[in-house]
């Protein structure tokens, strides 16, 4: 993995992927809805995963560019206007506003 993504090269990229696999998880804090649980997570140069299992379901996160001590997360009902503010940037990036 490098920071454009995954190597073109294969044999990098299976090499890579067998050492992240080989990769112990550290547990870290993070908050849901204000508890705060431990996530095992995964670090690559810029990017991480965090997952924890709770009954009945499980949580995965991914990120970069983000320490995971910066990051909390909350139950959100209605996506609608955070796909629709996610439209509005795209559109104004591409000038189309």
């Amino acid at each position: 993995m490098n920071r454009s993504g995954p190597s073109k090269d294969k044999a990098e990229h299976a090499l890579r992927r067998l050492e992240f696999e080989a990769q112990a998880p550290v547990q870290r804090p993070i908050a849901i809805d204000g508890a705060v649980l431990e996530f095992d997570v995964w670090e690559d140069e810029s990017r991480w995963w965090a997952a924890v299992s709770r009954p009945g379901y499980g949580i995965a996160v991914e990120a970069r560019n983000i320490d995971p001590a910066g990051v909390s997360l909350v139950s959100v009902d209605d996506l609608e206007p955070y796909i629709a503010g996610r439209n509005q940037r795209i559109k104004e990036q591409r000038g189309e506003t």
